[in-house]
């Protein structure tokens, strides 16, 4: 089912497509560049969930309970006081990184982080939050399945759920110690040796990008270092400017890269100036309709975005297609 949901994606546009398929030197591959229709022979079943599964249950009720505790801090029938103790106590409690929870400005915590004041306000409002869930999970829920949704048993999960972050807060807490134990040890073996070998560098490395993502610099480096790979290329990369208008622009004598102009040099110039008009990098692959899937899937899945968001500069090759 994977492999059909994928191939399916290169002819959307046309409804005609080349879908080529790499294969590793490893025996799974070859088992399949063998037999090629076992790619698209086997059975797929319909997708299915047990809905009497507890953690799914667990999951939603939490997610109906913090729902509801933001609606709770919009509430015109409570005082500004109450809404504004409310909304304190979820921005700090329930921050949108898990930094906060490790870190203390820059400084690791030295002591874990309290929950205390979402646990209070859980108990406070937890027979309206009772009350909420049950209709939540009252509306068609099946008579076979209803023993997860029993209101004792919904009661318990809404009053359960300031432990499920403390839990885990206590799993990151872990990995970052780790993480600083291993880091320390392995600069006392960098002093102590003068240098450490492949594998105890590929350690530190891992660990440091632990570190900094749970941090969150590693996020804001890489929303950085994007940042400058789409900043506008200057004059001196591309003519014409970005936002001029080719009947605005005098054509220069000589090209940026020392080419002088003669008869095609008004061609590169117009092929220059309507490649501005097109969608950024839209020629970083020939043809919509002929891409092959494949191609599309390793550029997504080694760069992380799609290859249209990095402006093209013509005359240059894209940041990332150079990198390939």
């Amino acid at each position: 089912a994977n492999y059909w949901q994928r191939a399916g994606r290169a002819g959307r546009r046309h409804r005609m497509a080349v879908d080529i398929t790499y294969c590793r030197s490893v025996s799974h591959d070859r088992a399949y560049f063998s037999e090629p229709l076992k790619l698209l022979a086997g059975r797929i079943d319909p997708p299915a969930f047990n809905l009497r599964n507890e953690s799914m249950v667990a999951k939603h009720v939490h997610a109906t309970t913090i729902a509801s505790l933001h609606r709770y801090g919009r509430d015109d029938r409570r005082t500004e006081a109450e809404r504004e103790e409310i909304r304190e106590v979820l921005g700090l409690c329930l921050p949108p990184r898990v930094a906060p929870y490790l870190f203390d400005g820059e400084e690791v915590r030295a002591a874990p982080f309290d929950l205390s004041p979402l646990r209070e306000l859980v108990r406070r409002n937890s027979e309206d939050l009772a009350a909420v869930v049950s209709r939540v999970f009252g509306q068609g829920w099946p008579e076979t399945d209803a023993t997860v949704t029993d209101p004792a048993a919904l009661r318990a999960h809404v009053e359960a759920f300031a432990d499920n972050p403390e839990s885990v807060v206590v799993r990151l807490r872990r990995r970052l110690r780790w993480a600083l134990d291993q880091i320390r040890r392995l600069n006392r073996r960098r002093e102590s040796q003068g240098t450490l070998d492949p594998e105890d560098e590929s350690l530190f490395r891992r660990c440091d990008r632990l570190v900094k993502r749970l941090k969150g610099t590693k996020r804001a480096a890489g929303c950085e270092s994007r940042r400058r790979a789409t900043t506008t290329p200057t004059p001196s990369t591309c003519w014409p400017p970005r936002g001029s208008c080719p009947a605005t622009v005098s054509r220069p004598a000589r090209w940026s890269d020392g080419r002088r102009s003669r008869s095609g040099a008004r061609e590169r110039w117009i092929s220059a100036s309507r490649a501005l008009l097109r969608p950024p990098c839209a020629s970083t692959f020939p043809a919509t309709s002929s891409t092959p899937m494949a191609i599309a899937s390793w550029r997504d899945a080694f760069t992380g975005m799609s290859t249209r968001s990095t402006p093209r500069c013509p005359g240059t090759r894209c940041p990332r297609s150079a990198r390939r």
